[in-house]
Parts: C-alpha cells; sequence; structure tokens
C-alpha cells in the first residue's frame, strides 16, 4: 500500500511536486529504517539560541518506524568544522561503520571565504569525498536546497556554496530536499537574524525532510 506524503494534496495539485525531491534518490533496496542527518546551525540551532531539528524530525520519522540520527554542529561548514569539532568526513564514515543508514541528508549552506575563487576547488573536492563517504554501502543521499542568508557576503558564500555541492553531486546518485520550498510557504520561520529559523522554521525543515523520505518509502518501502 502506497505510503501517504506530507504535502498537502492541494499543494502537488496546484505546484506539481515542488515541495519534493525531483525523484527518490537511487541506492539499495529498502525497507527504510535508519536515517542520518549531518548538518550545521540550519539543523542544530545558532550555539543554542534557536531551535534545533532533531527532536522534531525524529517524532515524526519514529512515527513511521525510521531511526534518526544527527551529526555536525554549528558552525560547521562541509569542508571545515567550529574549531575543536571533527571534520564531517570522519563523523559521517563513522556514522556509516556504525548504523549503515538507509538514507543520508547532509544540511550545508556555510562557506566562509567563498567569495574567493581560489578556495572553490578545496570546498568541491571535500563535498565529492563526503557524498562518496555517504554513498558508500548504498545509502540514498540527499543534499539540500536553502533559502539565503540576509547578509550580503554570506548570500553570496551560499550560492557559491550550492553551485560547488550540485557539481559535486552530478553523476552520484544525489536528490535534493527543497528546504527553500518549504520555508517559502512556512510562517514566521525566521528567527530575529532573519536567516536562522525559529520553532515554525524547525518544523517547516522536519516536514520537509519527512516528506524526502516518505517520497523514497513510496518508492522502496
Amino acid at each position: 500500500m502506497k505510503l501517504r506524503l506530507t504535502c498537502l494534496a492541494l499543494a502537488v495539485a496546484l505546484l506539481g511536486v515542488g515541495c519534493l525531491p525531483s525523484a527518490p534518490a537511487p541506492g539499495r533496496p529498502g525497507p527504510v529504517r535508519k536515517v542520518a542527518l549531518i548538518g550545521d546551525s540550519l539543523t542544530f540551532g545558532l550555539f543554542g539560541t534557536t531551535p534545533r531539528v532533531e527532536s522534531n524530525l525524529a517524532t515524526k520519522l519514529a512515527a513511521s518506524g525510521i531511526r534518526l540520527t544527527v551529526d555536525g554542529g554549528s558552525g560547521d561548514t562541509l569542508e571545515k568544522p567550529w574549531p575543536g569539532r571533527p571534520r564531517w568526513e570522519e563523523l559521517l564514515q563513522a556514522r556509516i561503520n556504525i548504523d549503515d543508514p538507509d538514507v543520508v541528508i547532509i544540511q550545508s549552506v556555510l562557506f566562509p571565504g567563498g567569495g574567493d575563487p581560489a578556495n572553490h576547488d578545496s570546498y568541491f573536492r571535500a563535498a565529492i569525498r563526503l557524498i562518496d563517504i555517504a554513498r558508500s554501502r548504498g545509502a540514498h543521499v540527499y543534499l539540500v536546497r536553502h533559502h539565503r542568508p540576509t547578509n550580503g557576503t554570506e548570500f553570496n558564500a551560499a550560492e557559491i556554496a550550492e553551485r560547488l555541492q550540485a557539481q559535486a553531486a552530478e553523476g552520484r546518485g544525489v536528490e535534493f530536499v527543497p528546504l527553500n520550498w518549504w520555508l517559502d510557504r512556512c510562517k514566521g520561520p525566521f528567527w530575529a537574524d532573519g536567516w536562522h529559523l525559529a520553532a515554525p522554521g524547525v518544523e517547516c525543515w522536519a516536514n520537509a525532510a519527512n516528506a524526502a523520505v516518505n517520497q523514497l518509502r513510496n518508492e522502496v518501502g
């Protein structure tokens, strides 16, 4: 029996499948039972001042018998962690080794120094390595499409980060969770800085990820 998606039927009818990835990410056969999310301050909150998505998303996934693990941290990028924390490559490789998740969602929008083209190649290669680790045992892998920071420099860096992530994903069987679609339709999603997520935004982020997982479950179980 097909599983119900979390998008409203009316939204799907009027806007196609804009609330969903363009297709389920390819990977090993189902069932989907374990989801690993690795993210920055849009997942973890801004160093304790804004809410985290973990509890909200874990509750939604648990209703379908799915266990969530979350790695990363505020201030991390997919290339460089906040000082004193491990690199995402190390965290994700350990997660793959320990849990062998069925789905990996990589949420990363920060790219300090992104305005300097000299930094682009190392970021691009870090994205490739992270994707390859995520897919190494057959997991279905997703990146995230984001809204943009309000600061002009960070806005441009986020644009470059997502462009490089998309290039790294080409030909690797990666799909994109359209978080930006959900936040565009979310009432009061942002904290005072206009970018980090308030409680309604965290709910919409959880809905975006849950919808992508449910779309996949409709395909593989």
